[in-house]
């Protein structure tokens, strides 16, 4: 039925999908902490200094051949930040 579908839909963040509370605390805490780094590190990209992108996005590494800092030790290389 497409109303079930609808109600059911975005419940779940795919960046904390999991049933574990604590794990989506440190889910959410992971990507808040990705966030604001990129942040930082985009706005200084744009204004013309030099700096290294967090691990994570393929796009930057890609097509605008950026500097990215190593994938953190321990971390499976498929993990969505």
């Amino acid at each position: 039925n497409h109303r079930q579908w609808k109600l059911k839909r975005n419940r779940v963040k795919p960046t904390r999908a999991t049933r574990d509370k604590l794990r989506q605390q440190e889910c959410a805490a992971r990507s808040r902490e990705f966030r604001a780094a990129y942040r930082e590190a985009r706005a200084a990209q744009l204004a013309g200094e030099p700096g290294t992108i967090p691990y994570g996005p393929y796009w930057q590494v890609r097509f605008h051949r950026v500097d990215v800092e190593p994938r953190p030790p321990g971390m499976d290389p498929y993990t969505v930040l």
